[in-house]
């Protein structure tokens, strides 16, 4: 006597691989630019009424002696991400 094997296959695994890498590219694609909002920004950022941030305080010196301007210390960036200054002439 013989017995019958019969198999039973919803979908081929090569589908459900690819399911996979699918969603797993968009969560890449989606978490990537998140990640770059908490990684300190080396440059200098206009806030408002003239009011910039700089990571260091060297940093913001060269960037106002660039222009030929005089620094002025305002304080710290909130949360402390840096200092707050302003180029006047």
């Amino acid at each position: 006597m013989a017995q019958e094997v019969t198999r039973v296959t919803t979908e081929p695994r090569g589908a459900t691989v690819g399911v996979i890498m699918n969603r797993l590219t968009f969560l890449i694609f989606l978490a990537a630019p998140l990640a770059g909002c908490g990684a300190p920004s080396h440059e200098v950022v206009r806030m408002n009424d003239g009011v910039m941030r700089a990571t260091t305080s060297a940093e913001a010196a060269a960037y106002c002696q660039k222009d030929r301007s005089t620094l002025r210390m305002i304080g710290k960036a909130p949360a402390e991400t840096g200092v707050l200054f302003r180029c006047e002439r």
